[in-house]
């Protein structure tokens, strides 16, 4: 992608898993030491600010539950592109982002075309927060939560 976007930065946000030494040296070797910004785990006001300035949000995984890094990205009306895996298919329902196969080309190309389409990334970054709100908030949860109870139990609702 660096190519394509002379000034797109990278950061990677949260721990490393024991990959920090190697990642590093890739960077290194491909000349990309001035764009790409290890920085750690974030935490709070941090990880918040740091995902509304974002212009899009990328986690390829290969297994999450269910993945409060996503949620809030999406609760901050940034795109995001995720892979399978995330288990996360709501993404892609609701045009907030894509959802792919875990493949290296096809993440850049979509991260290219969020990156260079600013009507695109307000609509999914739109689309990311209403789905939020509409489905995950304490509220949502409370009214979903008490309706399975009242269909579990067989009991109609008011």
């Amino acid at each position: 992608m660096a190519p394509h976007v002379p000034d797109l930065q990278l950061v990677v946000a949260g721990p490393d898993g024991g990959a920090r030494q190697a990642f590093e040296q890739q960077i290194d070797r491909l000349r990309l030491r001035d764009r790409v910004h290890i920085i750690g785990s974030l935490l709070g006001v941090a990880k918040l600010g740091a995902l509304v300035d974002a212009t899009v949000f990328c986690l390829p995984s290969r297994q999450e539950g269910f993945s409060m890094a996503i949620t809030e990205a999406l609760a901050c009306g940034v795109p995001v592109v995720i892979s399978r895996d995330c288990n996360f298919p709501e993404v892609a329902e609701v045009g907030a982002g894509e959802v792919l196969e875990l493949d290296p080309r096809l993440f850049a190309d979509a991260i290219l075309r969020i990156v260079g389409d600013a009507e695109l990334r307000a609509r999914m970054g739109t689309a990311g927060r209403k789905l939020i709100l509409s489905r995950y908030t304490w509220p949502r949860i409370a009214e979903q939560t008490i309706e399975a109870y009242h269909n579990l139990c067989g009991v109609p609702r008011d």
